[in-house]
């Protein structure tokens, strides 16, 4: 059922178009981005439930990342280091609360550390280490972090420090592999990466 839950919410996020089908679940609240002419947030693509109740939602057309409570009141707003993120997209927190964001715009990382502090990470490219349309995130385990990228069509693994370690999904000639064309998803799930 987790699988299946997450490859639906894969499915429905695989671009920025408005959805087209209707799933069954139960909407248990609604959290509007907009009252009247007041725009609170633009084009949420990631969210992410804190253990108070909370959450912290990406918003990809605001370029920023949001800390709300169980009501949907804004509570803080990040926008970044000074030139701030760059169309962010994804996210996924370490256990030690460490969090990182995907910046599709930016084609890099941000780590925001517990106590706030923001490291960048990667840079536009596609050597080692460096991104190129990054987008959905996954935590493991023991701290490691795998990120889509849509651009290089890989799956890259970076350390809790945001050291790159390798990356993969490229056209292996060896094994008959063709390769990733879009990867749009990325889930680790008892040591066990699925794209």
């Amino acid at each position: 059922p987790f699988l299946r839950a997450k490859a639906e919410y894969l499915r429905s996020t695989r671009s920025l178009a408005p959805l087209e089908r209707e799933y069954r679940y139960v909407e248990a609240a609604r959290f509007s981005g907009a009252s009247g002419t007041e725009k609170f947030f633009q084009r949420p693509t990631a969210l992410l439930p804190l253990r108070d109740g909370g959450m912290l939602l990406v918003a990809h057309g605001s370029d920023e990342l949001l800390r709300m409570d169980s009501s949907g009141l804004v509570l803080e707003r990040q926008r970044g280091k000074l030139q701030g993120f760059e169309r962010p997209f994804g996210l996924a927190r370490l256990p030690d609360g460490t969090v990182f964001l995907s910046e599709f715009g930016g084609d890099r990382l941000s780590r925001i550390a517990p106590d706030g502090s923001v490291k960048l990470i990667g840079g536009k490219g596609r050597g080692p280490g460096q991104l190129y349309g990054p987008q959905f995130i996954a935590a493991d385990g023991e701290g490691s972090i795998y990120v889509t990228e849509f651009g290089n069509a890989r799956v890259s693994k970076f350390d809790a420090e945001g050291n790159f370690l390798f990356s993969f999904g490229d056209k292996a000639s060896d094994s008959g592999f063709p390769g990733f064309a879009s990867p749009t998803g990325v889930l680790e799930k008892d040591d066990l990466v699925y794209v």
